[in-house]
């Protein structure tokens, strides 16, 4: 666009021209800015018709600085400031008339012309003004490079309204420096000021710590110090957010605090609603005074540790699934934690809904969901014991949550028959008029569930609405139908689920699940009580790719099958006391005996039971060699307890002792005979004796 003469207007403009510029401002209130309408042209007319300009020229003026504003607005994508506004306006008009070469004034027609611009850009200013809000009304932040212990870096640059806003008109900076210059941790600690203490003077390092630590150590340390409590209360929502961003952003995202109110609390700063709106930014809410008054409710350490529990039980399911040789794809966790919150849902309409919903329950979780159950019905059904049915997996499915699965894979529950029985029952057991017959006198419990209990797990809420009879359709049956709804076809994909994880397609290699597919943290404490014996293990792993592991690794590896084959043959060997019993076994004993070749332990392993591995700091009980007191304590209390030994002449003289044997007719000849002795001989000689007398 070429640029407008402004010299013929300056000339005809008087010098009292915007003696009330700027005057007008202090009673403007803030709006927000417009950029396609900065200010009123008709505005900028008037006011230089009434100083001597005619209407041409008052219009070529409001036209040309209009178009030097709407031209800048549309230069930048957020909006325009009023200090952004004048100095462009300023740069073209000095820009303009910055040319007595081309005019040939005198000096004082320079100084004059210099006068007069001035005065047009205070009159355009002033509507600029006008038309914007003040500067110290639009938060604004910026980098700046600083110099920090001699060390070039970048810090934020905040102007007044971003200070008073966020950081209530103090220098972040500066009150973090003063903080720190607090927490120096010196030798002469102050009695009761311990280093946790000190570190959470300063609220952005008790967030800090609190990242470091496990939920429950969070909680432990939340009421054991009150700094950190302290801390944490004036931030309770930020704290919160930033723990599980940190952690689980994903599950974050999936449980917004806003569908778990059991788990919020007031806000323990004490903020009220009409705190949080007192700015107007963002604009207020319509609200009623009392709602305003009213202190807010946020999320506490309950949501917390439901949001973290929930993202560790879905690692520890793909986890156990992938030691039993289940492998699950790499986004299975976030599809675990969508079915989690489908099956929060009490009614089969949220349910559907939710499912309709493409943002949440992609293409992908629809896949993944059905390959779990594919896989579950597998782990729940042996291959050659069976049962050959889907009803636990039914009953799994039929709970609140995931986490009775956690439970079940884990061992920690439904590990007997009646557990089982007895939750079935009450899930969907249809009671006859038998039962309440037979069962009302003697207590009214059916497995030990109250009648009036049986069969409502698995109707809408769980049973919690006595008058809802209808169905809750499980997942294992809303995704199918969802899939079909979507054109997935996901039939045709069942017998590639079936396959899937066990081997390379393109190789034709066993897969083995890696130490990502199997971490469990705090795996000792979690794992303690159930038998792992059948569990893929770390050194599974480490044997698939042996050719990347150092010496000292594969000497472990090679030591520890050592061991296991050690625990084996201690198992091995001739049972003298078999009395001619599995000879078929002790000859195959032999036949290994008499052959050089090493026992496999294959073999071993099929003959039974194996001795456990101990712990690695496990301490025998087994004395040294040089001590004799020792081993005569290790030997009598190795022998309490077990059945002596004797041969023929002892056990007749133990079995004297019995009274019942005092009696002079006892058949002696008989009882012997009865107890494995050879009374052949003496028989014989009864005979004789018998004859003799005859």
């Amino acid at each position: 666009m070429a640029k407008m003469d402004y010299s013929h207007l300056f000339s005809l403009m008087a010098r009292t021209f915007f003696d009330e510029a700027l005057a007008e401002w202090n009673d403007v209130q803030p709006t927000t800015p417009d950029t396609t309408n900065i200010f009123d042209p008709a505005i900028i007319v008037q006011k230089a018709t009434a100083h001597g300009l005619n209407a041409e020229d008052a219009t070529q003026l409001a036209t040309a600085a209009l178009d030097q504003i709407q031209s800048l607005a549309a230069s930048q994508p957020g909006p325009l400031s009023r200090e952004q506004a004048i100095s462009s306006l300023r740069h073209r008009i000095r820009g303009d008339t910055a040319k007595p070469k081309d005019r040939n004034p005198g000096m004082k027609g320079i100084q004059d012309v210099a006068a007069q611009r001035d005065l047009l850009l205070g009159m355009v200013e002033e509507e600029i003004e006008k038309a914007l809000p003040p500067e110290e009304s639009l938060p604004d932040v910026a980098l700046q490079e600083t110099s920090v212990d001699g060390r070039q870096t970048l810090q934020y640059k905040f102007n007044e309204p971003a200070l008073s806003k966020y950081f209530d008109g103090k220098d972040p900076y500066s009150s973090l420096t003063s903080q720190m210059a607090n927490i120096c941790i010196s030798e002469d600690i102050q009695p009761g000021r311990d280093i946790t203490t000190k570190l959470c003077a300063s609220v952005e390092l008790a967030v800090e710590l609190g990242k470091k630590l496990r939920p429950g150590d969070i909680l432990n340390l939340y009421i054991a110090s009150k700094a950190f409590r302290s801390a944490i209360n004036g931030y309770m929502l930020s704290s919160i957010r930033m723990w599980i961003a940190d952690r689980c952003p994903e599950a974050g995202r999936i449980f917004p605090f806003k569908l778990y109110k059991n788990h919020l609390v007031p806000d323990p700063d004490g903020r009220t609603w009409g705190d949080i709106y007192k700015t107007g930014y963002p604009t207020t809410p319509p609200m009623t005074p009392e709602r305003l008054e009213k202190i807010r409710t946020v999320p506490g350490l309950r949501y917390m540790q439901l949001v973290l529990g929930r993202d560790r039980y879905c690692r520890e399911i793909t986890a156990i699934m992938a030691r039993n040789g289940h492998l699950m794809p790499r986004s299975m966790h976030d599809t675990l934690l969508r079915l989690w919150l489908l099956m929060d849902m009490g009614y089969t309409e949220h349910r559907c809904a939710m499912l309709r919903n493409p943002k949440l329950w992609r293409d992908e979780d629809l896949y993944n969901a059905q390959l779990l159950f594919v896989k579950l019905g597998m782990h729940f059904n042996d291959p050659v014991y069976g049962p050959s049915s889907y009803e636990l997996l039914h009953l799994i499915l039929g709970q609140k949550g995931l986490y009775p699965l956690w439970q079940l894979l884990t061992r920690r529950r439904w590990t007997t028959l009646s557990e089982l029985v007895e939750a079935k029952v009450r899930y969907d057991f249809e009671l006859t008029p038998e039962h309440w017959r037979d069962y009302t006198p003697s207590g009214g419990k059916l497995h030990g569930v109250p009648l009036k209990q049986v069969g409502t797990g698995h109707r809408e809420g769980w049973g919690a609405s006595p008058g809802s009879r209808r169905h809750l359709m499980r997942p294992d049956e809303l995704i199918p139908v969802e899939a079909v709804t979507r054109g997935l076809q996901l039939d045709d994909h069942i017998r590639h689920m079936i396959l899937w994880g066990y081997f390379n397609w393109e190789t034709g290699e066993n897969i083995v699940p890696t130490e990502e597919d199997m971490y469990i943290s705090d795996e000792e404490t979690t794992l303690a009580h159930m038998d792992t014996r059948h569990h893929w293990k770390k050194k599974h792993s480490q044997k698939k790719r042996w050719d990347k592991l150092t010496p000292a690794q594969k000497q472990a590896i090679r030591e520890d099958d050592e061991d296991e084959h050690l625990r084996a043959l201690a198992w091995c060997g001739n049972d003298s006391d078999s009395n001619g019993e599995d000879e078929e076994e002790e000859e195959g004993y032999k036949l290994w005996a008499d052959n050089d070749s090493t026992y496999s332990l294959n073999d071993e392993i099929e003959r039974g039971f194996i001795v456990p591995a101990q712990a690695p700091d496990h301490k025998s009980t087994v004395p040294s060699v040089d001590d004799k007191d020792g081993w005569a304590d290790f030997v009598n209390r190795a022998l309490i307890g077990a059945v002596p030994e004797f041969g023929e002449d002892e056990k007749l003289k133990m079995q004297a002792l019995d009274p019942s044997l005092s009696d002079e007719n006892f058949d002696w000849i008989g009882w012997m005979k009865e107890e494995g002795f050879d009374v052949a001989e003496w028989e014989n000689e009864r005979v004789d004796e018998n004859m003799g007398g005859a």
